[in-house]
């Protein structure tokens, strides 16, 4: 990180939880201000902020079919719209925080391991269809891992 030009802040004594080892530390990107605290070799919270933005997009998603199958009612067409401004600002957030993994394989492996995993569980069965065939090409065509892979090392 201190080569790519980002100010790193690291803790002087070490974690020791659950018989692991090792340090965390804040990484700063001094042009946008931008920062994000990180635990040395551990993908474990990626997956877990994967699982949350996964679980976000499903309900979200399915809340806009729901909605949307409805909008000959008339105000569930409010929702409809609220819904899909919910998908697109969710998915935003996501897309900045892979984003933050570019330089650390496992941890962007791990956050889409857990987006998978979120989107195909939440999805509330509406667009079931669609959420399994999401889920399906984000498992074959990029690398993810699993909580547990995630949570060794």
């Amino acid at each position: 990180a201190v080569n790519a030009g980002k100010e790193v802040t690291v803790h002087e004594k070490s974690i020791n939880k659950h018989g692991w080892k090792g340090f965390g530390y804040i990484v700063i990107d001094p042009e946008t201000g931008a920062g994000a605290y990180l635990i040395e070799g551990s993908g474990n919270g990626a997956w877990l902020a994967g699982l949350i933005f996964g679980v976000l997009l499903g309900l979200e998603f399915s809340i806009f079919v729901a909605s949307a199958a409805l909008a000959a009612i008339g105000p569930s067409i409010v929702i409809a719209l609220v819904s899909a401004l919910a998908i697109v600002i969710t998915t935003a957030i996501a897309a900045v925080v892979l984003h933050s993994y570019q330089l650390d394989k496992k941890a962007g492996e791990c956050f889409l391991g857990g987006l998978a995993f979120g989107l195909n569980s939440a999805a509330l069965k509406v667009p079931a269809i669609i959420m399994l065939l999401l889920n399906i090409f984000i498992e074959t065509s990029i690398e993810t891992r699993g909580w547990q892979a995630c949570s060794r090392e």
